[in-house]
């Protein structure tokens, strides 16, 4: 469903800055299915220690990987076998040995697994001389990345301290990256760096400044090429300190942002060493990604006895791509209680990546000694709270529920990579007016909830969020991070296509979605799936088609609980497809799984729209050839909701075709001694996206 979208990238009339570019290898690993891949960038500096990191769920048997190593100035790769074992966690040191000739330096990791379906957490974690560490996340793309346009903030505290600026280009072409730097005062004009395919470079935050004395803001990435190609990283360190940051970069979501409310939550953020001894400094700092003011409510959660204290920090409206520094030690006098770690929401009328917040702890010598991970939540009508073993019980008001209904619990907590979650059903008291539940009962080590997933021991607070059958509340086990593990699912983003992207024009057909109650019982599903309008990148040969559904009830939120996914089969029995090459590009791994089912685990039936995007990646291969003639695909979109037969699959459309044709151009005349063309259709639209592959030896002979 969300396969290598791409939209172009304007990047005319901007100075291009002279930057250290060797050239470019092509991937030495065996990759298994694309889905399987992951990428990012790390600075690596002199008498430092580097370790890669892994946690994996559901791992049955030992996993085989390989990571790719490439330095920033284009020599060859450096190629790491890996072997996940059954308890799916691995830390693996990286020797200087093992690094590409150049480094220290820049370094861009590609992570390739011989399962498609493994998507772990990863993360390289560099340990300096200082014993200082920084994790650089390894991931499949941000999520909200729809206009490839990464942002993250960054912070100066004095001119002493100097930002880098890394980028590493995992695509098979070379990609043009804006830089643009953002302050409180005045935004610089947009610098370009070309970065060649599998390279990386680096660039100095300041040298792109406007305003020399600018203590914080933020900085916009723009780059051309496939999506997710760039991975981008920000390094903030101070020479003769331990002071070592990296801020978290998130991809705005939409051109057009949304009415709906966002909640930011960080589980655990460390403020002291012990209630007596504070002795730490923990910041937030906050960019807005979008050309609209944001007015933000940022929520403090912690113990106080045996309730939980919960305070509105002061935050001031985020102006159109502004930035905010929190100084989050003034916790210690608002609050009552003396925390060492608290639970924190950001909360925002908008889309999930429309804001970007890293959160983090210095101690005396500025050194971080913690980096709050987060994920993003829409509120709904979910009540939120805060956990921690020792305070035990929770005071709850009664959600819009029946007393003596299933009332769902569900953990966020900070694991060891990143933020994860365990829920448990518990059952609403008779008064239907307020409830009070042992936490600490509910959420017990070693039991396995709902998602068979374990709370590990060790774990004693966290973000609590309770949500109830039969409300408009969001479902809990829908938690969005910015960064993707896996195959990155732009559709959760329900973005919109890049206004510079070639149009075809756009459908003012739009079938009347039926809004009268046509629920079975209590139970209501979507329905009227039709398609919204669509657009073709005629250069790489990427068809764009966005989708809207209702529900039965006409209220979306009544179908919280349906997924909706898309099949699709090609014109084969086995499980794994290849397209024929040549033409088509060459496949080195299994092939496409035959059928396709994604995204994973389905698109929440609240959402209520979907971008599909149909790619063809890789380059095509000469002799071209008109066989073996149009391929097929049929594809149906579907839903699942748990009151229609045990959650089984209904279709909400199809069959629709997807046409693949590699053909002959009869006179082309912008392609002169060559007339070689993809084309792509979608029969429910008539869409079609077209690539000219240009010059080529004719066979009109069987494929071998």
């Amino acid at each position: 469903m969300t396969r290598h979208m791409s939209c172009l990238v304007t990047l005319c009339a901007v100075p291009f800055l002279t930057v250290g570019v060797g050239r470019a290898y092509a991937a030495v690993s065996t990759h298994a299915e694309v889905s399987s891949r992951a990428g990012g960038v790390a600075i690596y500096e002199s008498g430092s220690k580097m370790e890669l990191r892994i946690e994996a769920l559901g791992v049955t048997t030992t996993e085989v990987g390989t990571l790719t190593l490439y330095g920033s100035t284009g020599t060859a790769p450096s190629v790491i076998p890996i072997e996940l074992p059954q308890t799916g966690v691995l830390t693996l040191p990286i020797s200087m040995a093992q690094l590409p000739a150049g480094s220290p330096g820049v370094l861009g990791f590609e992570m390739a697994w011989s399962d498609p379906d493994l998507h772990p957490q990863m993360v390289a974690r560099l340990t300096r001389p200082d014993s200082s560490t920084t994790d650089y996340p390894i991931h499949a793309g941000y999520r909200f990345d729809s206009q490839r346009t990464l942002y993250t903030s960054w912070w100066l505290p004095d001119k002493t301290t100097q930002g880098t600026i890394a980028l590493f280009n995992s695509g098979d072409t070379a990609s043009t990256v804006a830089l643009e730097v953002v302050s409180a005062t005045r935004s610089s004009s947009p610098v370009a760096v070309v970065v060649q395919p599998k390279a990386s470079v680096s660039v100095s935050l300041r040298s792109l400044m406007s305003d020399e004395d600018a203590s914080y803001g933020s900085l916009r990435v723009r780059y051309s090429g496939a999506l997710h190609s760039i991975y981008p990283q920000l390094l903030l360190t101070k020479r003769g300190t331990p002071f070592a940051l990296s801020t978290t970069f998130s991809g705005a979501s939409s051109a057009v942002s949304r009415s709906t409310q966002t909640v930011w939550g960080f589980p655990s953020v460390l403020l002291a060493r012990s209630a007596s001894n504070p002795g730490l400094h923990s910041f937030a700092i906050i960019a807005n990604g979008t050309e609209k003011s944001v007015a933000l409510t940022c929520t403090v959660y912690a113990r106080n006895a045996r309730e939980v204290e919960r305070s509105v920090i002061p935050t001031p409206v985020l102006q159109a791509r502004g930035t905010a520094l929190i100084d989050l030690s003034q916790l210690h006098t608002m609050l009552a209680s003396e925390p060492t770690r608290v639970g924190l929401t950001m909360e925002y009328v908008g889309s999930p990546g429309d804001l970007e917040a890293t959160v983090f702890t210095l101690d005396d010598s500025g050194m971080v000694v913690a980096k709050a991970s987060g994920f993003i939540l829409p509120a709904g009508e979910s009540n939120t709270s805060y956990w921690d073993s020792a305070s035990g019980y929770v005071v709850r008001h009664a959600l819009q529920s029946a007393p003596g209904s299933t009332t769902r619990a569900t953990l966020f907590y900070q694991g060891a990579l990143a933020v994860k979650t365990y829920s448990r059903d518990i059952q609403r008291g008779s008064n239907g007016q307020v409830d009070v539940w042992d936490l600490s009962q509910i959420f017990r080590h070693g039991v396995a909830d709902a998602l068979q997933q374990v709370l590990p021991a060790g774990v004693d607070s966290g973000l609590v969020a309770v949500t109830s059958p039969g409300t408009s509340a969001f479902p809990i086990t829908e938690a969005l991070f910015s960064e993707c593990s896996g195959l990155c699912d732009n559709a959760r983003s329900s973005s919109l296509v890049a206004d510079n992207v070639a149009q075809q024009p756009s459908f003012t057909s739009t079938p009347t979605i039926d809004v009268a109650p046509l629920c079975v019982g209590n139970c209501c599903t979507p329905n009227n799936l039709h398609y919204t309008g669509g657009a073709a990148d005629n250069t790489a040969g990427i068809l764009y088609v966005y989708y809207a559904w209702g529900s039965t009830s006409g209220n979306l939120a009544d179908i919280s609980s349906c997924r909706v996914s898309e099949l699709v089969s090609y014109q084969s029995q086995a499980a794994y497809y290849k397209f024929p090459s040549p033409p088509y590009p060459v496949t080195t791994n299994k092939g496409l799984r035959n059928p396709t089912i994604e995204p994973p685990g389905g698109i929440a039936g609240w959402r209520g729209e979907m971008e599909d995007v149909h790619s063809t990646p890789g380059n095509f291969v000469r002799p071209y050839s008109s066989n073996p003639g149009p391929i097929t695909a049929t594809q149906y979109y579907r839903y699942s909701c748990p009151c229609v037969s045990g959650g089984a699959y209904q279709n909400l459309t199809g069959a629709i075709s997807l046409v693949r044709n590699v053909h002959t151009i009869p006179s082309h005349p912008q392609l002169p001694g060559g007339d070689w063309q993809f084309v792509i259709t979608k029969s429910d639209s008539g869409y079609s996206a077209t690539r000219n592959l240009g010059a080529g030896t004719i066979s009109n002979g069987p494929i071998q």
